[in-house]
């Protein structure tokens, strides 16, 4: 999605504009008669604008409203925004880069990501399964193998032998 979410009961920062002082962005929502974001950014003109003051208006104009959050929001850190936001109850979080989300704590504590060696890549880190059954790992065993990796045993194990095998591979019916 390119504005970040189609949710329309809120208005969201766009990920397609979030560069400020690195790649990240605080992305706070705006709902309901909820006056707390325009004060909490110093523009409370903007609760009484007649078009954005109600939750249909905003909806109609979240291109201008996610532009002029942008000019303000890009004039800080994420990080500064993402406390001022959070001291005014107000939902938010940054937009984090790949390396970012792995090195969350959250992520690591819920054993949401887990590191693997492939034979060409190297160390890599990918995503586990986001859902927890107890008494049931979710640990990744392997990398994810590359195309063709297990044709070969696949094959035999459906009962082809080596010249079948590789008669379809040179037809090309097999990688």
């Amino acid at each position: 999605l390119l504005d970040g979410s189609a949710d329309t009961t809120l208005i969201r920062r766009p990920l397609s504009a979030r560069r400020t002082h690195g790649w990240e962005r605080p992305y706070p929502g705006w709902s309901g008669g909820d006056r707390a974001t325009p004060e909490t950014i110093g523009h409370t003109e903007w609760a009484n604008d007649p078009k954005w003051s109600t939750q249909k208006g905003r909806s109609d104009d979240r291109a201008a409203i996610n532009a002029a959050i942008g000019e303000v929001t890009r004039q800080k850190p994420a990080a500064h925004w993402i406390e001022t936001f959070e001291e005014a109850g107000i939902p938010c979080g940054p937009i984090n880069s790949i390396d970012k989300v792995f090195a969350d704590p959250q992520v690591q504590h819920l054993g949401m990501a887990t590191k693997v060696t492939h034979p060409a890549l190297g160390e890599l880190s990918l995503v586990a399964s986001p859902i927890n059954h107890e008494g049931v790992a979710k640990t990744i065993r392997t990398a994810t193998p590359s195309a063709g990796q297990h044709t070969n045993e696949i094959m035999i194990s459906l009962g082809y032998n080596a010249e079948q095998i590789a008669h379809y591979r040179d037809k090309g019916v097999i990688g």
